[in-house]
């Protein structure tokens, strides 16, 4: 059986840009995942030098962050998908 993939943009901000040394990635997603499957996705096979700011980062869907760790996502094509990690400053 073949999983439906749509072609999305990751954006990286802060120090997840830094780490990877790129703004953004293209790439070509499952239609529907869980927003663990869409961590794994990204933290482990697409971006893994991210790894270690796995725990700590937060997740965006066209501009939206995903606060609910237990729902399906269902992406469409050319989807935005943010990488936020941590941030400071006064």
């Amino acid at each position: 059986m073949t999983i439906a993939c749509v072609p999305v943009r990751i954006v990286l901000w802060g120090v997840a840009r830094e780490m990877a040394n790129i703004s953004e990635k293209c790439v070509d997603m499952p239609k529907t995942l869980s927003y663990q499957s869409l961590k794994e996705l990204i933290f482990r096979e697409i971006l893994a030098e991210l790894l270690p700011l796995e725990k700590c980062c937060i997740l965006a869907l066209n501009y939206e962050h995903i606060w609910d760790h237990d729902t399906v996502l269902n992406i469409r094509a050319n989807s935005e998908i943010a990488v936020i990690p941590p941030v400071s400053g006064g």
